[in-house]
């Protein structure tokens, strides 16, 4: 027994130690990144207008609101300033990720092995650099990795408590980013097609919080006379699928106009075949973001993973769910690609977070080959591990996030706060066309 729970505190410790290097790193990160995106200046907009019961301009810069400006609202009023309020929220979010990310990796692995894997994401520089930004994906990404592990934790243990904060997870991962309500259909299509007891019960327990969720908005809606379901862009779902088609269409329309007319110095065949290939084009920009996501050394130990879970998927349901989760967030990210030919790292997080049991696999792939040729203990060769990731990913993700192309926004707030007089606003106009709002 002491053993036991001597093994126990020493795993926890490890746990802990990692979770506190992930925050460390984010904090440098928010540190070092005196830039915000241009579209964290709608969810403070929106933050404000809420302080002030504004509720008029909540959609005056965009027609959807999520639980990231009521964050910011409450966080206001403990730090008493919008942008350092928004970003805090983004840092913990970022940072608390990391829980929910080991009880689902401990699902499928041992404590070293899942350590390891949990390393690889605090470190990951991706999640680290976008874990202070002023975006709604740190938010979703918390909140969609605890409803994947209350899920995979029903599965094993059939329990109804982990069904629903499961849901109620997912629904809050719905109010940052609606793509979440996809992982409520494959969830929901996973209990009706695919779980063999009290399929009926467990079925009801799962929608009746979402009915009362849904049944909530519209109300509030009638007794306020907003329309607080295209708020939540519910209607973005059904949309993108028609959207789908018509931003295929359209793109493949301007290629065609292109290869009757090409530019100068344009082959006469170029457009022709790249009109052809759209749908290649789009699958490598989704396959090399995936990549970015994950990191180039992570993503081959991803494949390796592949490879050795890939062969339990026919027989684990946890592995089947987690497979199916990933296919669908890929189609998404697809899909958002084929539509807007709009794309960036942290959209991945969708496909990264439901497949990271597969990192384990690999990294347990490489731990057991090591071990075995150098005959060296399964720990010792997690250890290196352990040395080898810090080595490859700290000095990117340590590296200040200040370039030259965001350097000039800094110098021209620093001009604008030393000119004299301060009584007006200043208006610095940009192109839009060139900073989208996502």
């Amino acid at each position: 027994m002491t053993a036991f729970i001597e093994h126990r505190w020493k795993v926890g410790s490890l746990v802990t130690l990692i979770v506190l290097l992930g925050g460390v790193l984010r904090l440098f990160a928010f540190a070092h990144d005196h830039v915000i995106n241009s579209d964290g200046i709608v969810y403070i907009q929106q933050a404000k207008a809420l302080h002030y019961g504004l509720f008029h301009l909540l959609t005056s810069c965009t027609s959807s609101v999520s639980i990231y400006p009521v964050l910011i609202e409450i966080g206001y009023r403990l730090v008493g300033d919008w942008v350092l309020s928004a970003r805090i929220i983004s840092l913990l979010a970022g940072t608390l990720v990391l829980i929910p990310l080991y009880g689902l990796l401990r699902r499928f692995h041992d404590a070293m092995i899942s350590s390891l894997a949990l390393l690889v994401f605090a470190v990951n520089p991706s999640f680290v650099a976008w874990s202070h930004a002023i975006i709604r994906d740190p938010l979703f990404w918390v909140f969609l990795t605890a409803g994947i592990y209350f899920f995979v934790s029903h599965l094993e243990d059939l329990k109804g408590r982990h069904l629903v904060l499961s849901v109620l997870c997912f629904l809050s991962a719905a109010c940052a980013r609606i793509e979440a309500v996809f992982f409520v259909l494959v969830s929901f299509c996973c209990l009706v097609f695919f779980q063999q007891k009290s399929r009926l019960k467990r079925t009801v327990i799962f929608v009746s919080p979402v009915l009362a969720f849904l049944f909530g908005i519209v109300f509030v809606g009638f007794v306020t006379g907003k329309d607080f379901l295209e708020f939540l862009r519910l209607g973005m779902v059904a949309d993108s699928f028609s959207g789908l088609a018509k931003g295929y269409v359209k793109v493949r329309e301007h290629l065609t106009s292109l290869a009757e007319s090409p530019p100068a110095g344009f082959s006469p065949y170029f457009f022709s075949y790249v009109r052809n290939l759209t749908w290649l084009i789009a699958l490598g920009t989704v396959v090399v973001y995936v990549i970015r996501a994950f990191f180039l050394p992570f993503f081959i130990l991803f494949l390796i993973g592949i490879r050795d879970g890939g062969r339990g998927v026919k027989k684990d349901l946890r592995l089947f769910y987690l497979s199916l989760l990933s296919l669908v967030a890929f189609l998404v990210l697809y899909g958002q690609v084929i539509s807007s030919w709009s794309m960036f790292t942290r959209f991945a997080g969708l496909f990264l977070l439901p497949s990271f049991v597969f990192m384990g696999f690999g990294l347990e792939r490489i731990a057991d080959y090591a071990g075995g040729r150098l005959k060296a203990s399964k720990q010792t060769i997690c250890w290196v591990l352990f040395l080898a990731v810090l080595a490859v990913s700290l000095p990117k993700s340590l590296t200040p996030k200040e370039e030259s192309a965001k350097s000039v926004f800094k110098e021209v707030g620093e001009h604008v706060a030393s000119l004299e007089p301060r009584e007006r606003a200043v208006f610095v106009k940009g192109n839009m066309e060139e900073i989208p709002l996502v």
